[in-house]
């Protein structure tokens, strides 16, 4: 157990270690090839950024962002299982964009060139709109940055705030396991590249307002301890959140997905908004657990949504939403309490896309939304969930019937499937000389 204990220890050790100026000029000069691509290696040091030490704060992000973000070598930045104290700023670390000229767009894809064009005419017009409301502060914060390469921080410590609003992610940003204990900022950035966060852990605020994600976004398993807003964000590619944990109240009001969102295995302990959003793909709710209100209101759902399982302890909220023609929202093994948890919709509507894919299992689901539409007077939904249940008992009566083989069925299970006792005989008799087809 000791010799065991002996590369564990080792491993702290080194994740202790100060990081210094002449420290980091070796590893700048000195970059590693990881995956391909040269990075500056910063794994496993303690970096001090707190404000009694800014003489090494400035010096650190002079040198650092003069060689990741300058030259024609694109540097990939490391960070894992460091521990950054004081306050972490990644605009520091990126190129500033100017809001005229074409000088990066060799750097961007038709797409993304596309998109700086579209936000410096954004910035643009909030700066006329300052300008005319006399706000000069405004003015100033108007910024575009650029990241050129990858950013990795899995199970790094950040201590102090993160700061990384108004930046364009060129390459993928990853943070496998990372802690947050401060504020994190990324308002307003775009990410070219995959983002992954999973089982990264958010202590208090963390803001993804307005940010566009071009890629795949990896989120599963992590915990947000304070509130989170992606308000306005847009997602162009799938996104998964699945088990993740929302402590604290969780903003996805006027958010666009565009692909495949999956939301599976979630736990809501605060209210959930996902008012005014859009979903272009299909959505995952599966076994999801909801103990505060969540709310769709005036959403636009396009495909199928999935509640199989899920437990809604508090209201979930579809009022006003628009449904595409084929739309159906899976309701299958879904538990609620009728005093405390209910379904709420637009009348004549919400009954119309609930859907169970058989009768089995889902009786006390089925005669508990009947309960829930009748208390709220929604008389047109509850007939069309009892109608629905009819159909399928219904097709599990036919079932039964088409379920039994003409050609082996005793006399006694064709009488228990309704045939009288002289048809019965008649199908062996005819059985002998013919077989049914």
């Amino acid at each position: 157990l000791w010799l065991a204990a002996l590369p564990i220890a080792g491993a702290a050790d080194l994740a202790q270690t100060p990081l210094t100026i002449a420290a980091l000029q070796a590893r700048i000069d000195q970059p590693v090839r990881r995956d391909g691509k040269l990075t500056i290696d910063l794994r496993d040091v303690v970096l001090d950024l707190r404000a009694e030490n800014e003489e090494f704060g400035d010096r650190f992000y002079r040198l650092l962002q003069t060689t990741l973000q300058r030259g024609d070598t694109v540097f990939n930045l490391d960070l894992s299982h460091a521990v950054v104290k004081g306050e972490f700023d990644l605009q520091r670390l990126s190129l500033r964009e100017p809001l005229y000229g074409d000088a990066f767009f060799p750097l961007l894809s038709d797409r993304e060139q596309s998109q700086l064009k579209r936000d410096r005419r954004r910035l643009f017009q909030l700066r006329q709109l300052s300008r005319s409301l006399l706000l000069q502060s405004q003015t100033t914060a108007a910024r575009i940055y650029l990241f050129r390469g990858g950013l990795t921080m899995a199970q790094t410590r950040f201590e102090g705030p993160v700061l990384a609003s108004d930046i364009f992610f060129l390459e993928a940003v990853a943070a496998q396991g990372a802690q947050f204990e401060q504020s994190v900022d990324f308002s307003d950035s775009r990410f070219s590249q995959s983002v992954t966060l999973v089982a990264s852990q958010f202590q208090q605020a963390a803001r993804w307002r307005g940010c566009l994600f071009f890629n795949r976004l990896r989120w599963g398993q992590a915990i947000f301890q304070g509130p989170v807003t992606f308000q306005g964000s847009e997602f162009s590619q799938s996104a998964g959140f699945e088990q993740t944990r929302f402590q604290q109240g969780a903003n996805f009001s006027r958010t666009t997905f565009q692909k495949n969102v999956d939301f599976g295995q979630t736990r809501w302990q605060a209210n959930g908004s996902f008012l005014n959003s859009v979903f272009g793909g299909d959505v995952f709710l599966t076994e999801a657990r909801f103990e505060a209100p969540i709310s769709f209101r005036q959403s636009r759902l396009s495909q199928a949504m999935n509640l199989r399982g899920a437990m809604i302890e508090r209201q979930l909220d579809f009022g006003d939403m628009t449904f595409g023609p084929q739309t159906r929202i899976n309701v299958a093994g879904l538990n609620f309490d009728t005093e405390q948890g209910g379904l709420l919709g637009s009348p004549g509507q919400i009954g119309q896309v609930l859907s169970v894919p058989s009768l089995e299992g889902n009786e006390t689901l089925l005669r508990n939304l009947v309960r829930n539409f009748r208390r709220l007077e929604q008389v047109a939904d509850a007939n069309r969930i009892e109608y629905m249940t009819e159909r399928l008992r219904l097709r599990s009566l036919q079932r039964q019937l088409t379920g039994s083989n003409l050609n082996t069925a005793s006399r006694s299970r064709l009488q228990a499937v309704g045939f009288s006792s002289e048809q019965s005989q008649t199908i062996l008799d005819q059985r002998q000389q013919l077989s049914f087809v």
